[in-house]
């Protein structure tokens, strides 16, 4: 494959400083709830990651690519993303800085049974990277953000399990 040469004055993709923020709201056993601040931007170069438990994430502000075995997608507020377990990921910010997500972790044996009492199977997979915002989604969302302002350890589990 042929390389192709880039004049001096081509900005280069910098590493980002560090990955995104994460501050743990409440956690079980079974169950992580957390908040991911990222402060990349369009200059930042991405890098690889990797979903340790199954994931679905509220993206709550900022835009950015999140590419998966399941797709490329364009996370904005309202949508969500969702990830298998073992699957490895890459998110960059092609058109503006920074973004925020709350984000609901399970271990495998949990989010399997959640799969199957729900119809499906104990091995369901994420088919798809991203669900799109729906009238019922937005309501869910904006009332796990205000459960998780007020900080109410009560609410969060309640809401949770």
């Amino acid at each position: 494959m042929p390389m192709t040469a880039y004049p001096d004055d081509q900005p280069a993709l910098r590493a980002p400083e560090a990955g995104p923020k994460m501050r743990v709201i409440a956690t079980s056993r079974d169950w992580t709830l957390a908040e991911y601040v990222c402060e990349a931007g369009p200059g930042d170069r991405c890098f690889e990651e990797r979903h340790e438990v199954f994931t679905i994430a509220a993206v709550t502000e900022g835009t950015f690519r999140y590419k998966a075995d399941t797709g490329t997608s364009l996370m904005h507020p309202g949508s969500w993303l969702l990830g298998n377990c073992g699957s490895c990921f890459e998110c960059g910010h092609d058109h503006s800085r920074g973004d925020r997500c709350l984000a609901f972790h399970m271990r495998p044996d949990y989010f399997a049974e959640i799969a199957s009492s729900a119809g499906g199977s104990a091995s369901y997979r994420f088919e798809k990277a991203l669900l799109p915002a729906t009238g019922r989604s937005l309501s869910l969302m904006a009332r796990a953000q205000s459960i998780v302002g007020h900080n109410d350890a009560f609410q969060i589990d309640e809401a949770v399990t």
